[in-house]
């Protein structure tokens, strides 16, 4: 069966006298990783709840090959940043009422629960699970039910680094299956290496979409040089930034291109400086971010109520 797109179109959601979301318009396509970012405020908590029909849009729709999630529901899977569970349950008698029935016990659960490291788990009962292992054993049902779309909000978030890299690991095999999955968040340095395609959320519209190479495409490489002989390299380069707080002079000159970073390396080794450092850097998807002024420290999201 060949998975849907999910398209938003011009979707408009107004809390009181505050807009959450004006016109929001993107398509995601199945069989990749989307994500969807954006500022504290900035909406995709509330287009997480009108996507799977918890809350219901002022105009506009949330369409999975044409049909909203109340008749898509089936073949709809989503996991909340606060993973509920009913906690006087065992993890297994969980993982069965909140897959829709499906046993711990068969072969194809055994391998999502090795793969993410919930086996051992299975006679624990729910109220004495941390929050990143709750947020597993959702991740583990909403797999079970082997939607065509799965919806993830901040899915990083109360996870170490070990735990983070087996839900990453699990949503790119989905994706390569031909699900489409679709995660929002904050968490651009965990993020960044899951997602195939951004969508940027700014003013409650799409201010981005496109791929990664696409969005960094906006914000050219740079060479980063540390060379104790600060004074020769301003001589060669007047355009070169000097990083702060750094034990040798470290600095960065933009470039135009990836091919104009390459040759301004070649010029910096023929110049004959001393060099404890020289790199071509690519913008991360943070400092992408913060270019376009779409970026701040905070992780959590204020979500309209």
């Amino acid at each position: 069966m060949s998975m849907p797109d999910l398209v938003t179109r011009e979707l408009f959601k107004r809390f009181g006298d505050r807009w959450a979301l004006k016109g929001l318009s993107f398509v995601a396509r199945p069989g990749a990783v989307t994500l969807l970012a954006g500022r504290n405020g900035a909406g995709k908590t509330t287009w997480m709840r009108v996507a799977t029909g918890l809350a219901r849009p002022s105009s506009g729709a949330v369409l999975f090959g044409g049909q909203p999630a109340a008749k898509f529901r089936r073949r709809l899977a989503a996991v909340f940043d606060d993973a509920p569970v009913y906690p006087l349950l065992t993890a297994g008698e969980n993982l069965y009422l909140l897959s829709g029935g499906c046993s711990p016990r068969t072969r194809e659960a055994g391998a999502i629960l090795s793969e993410l490291d919930l086996a051992p788990l299975l006679p624990v009962r729910a109220d004495g699970l941390s929050f990143g292992q709750r947020k597993r054993l959702a991740v583990a049902a909403a797999l079970l039910r082997r939607p065509a779309w799965l919806l993830l909000d901040e899915p990083s978030v109360g996870l170490d680094s070990e735990a983070w890299g087996r839900v990453s690991r699990a949503l790119r095999r989905l994706a390569a299956e031909g699900t489409g999955v679709l995660v929002t968040g904050q968490d651009l340095k965990n993020l960044e290496d899951l997602a195939d395609e951004i969508v940027v959320i700014r003013d409650g519209a799409a201010a981005f979409a496109g791929t990664l190479a696409d969005l960094r495409r906006r914000h050219p490489p740079c060479v980063r040089v540390c060379t104790p002989a600060a004074d020769r390299l301003r001589a060669l380069f007047p355009e070169a930034r000097l990083l702060p707080e750094r034990p040798v002079p470290c600095f960065e000159i933009p470039c135009a291109s990836e091919a104009e970073g390459e040759e301004l390396l070649a010029r910096i080794r023929a110049s004959e400086l001393p060099l404890q450092s020289l790199e071509l850097r690519a913008a991360t998807l943070e400092e992408s971010f913060r270019g376009l002024g779409l970026y701040d420290d905070a992780i959590r999201e204020e979500v309209a109520r």
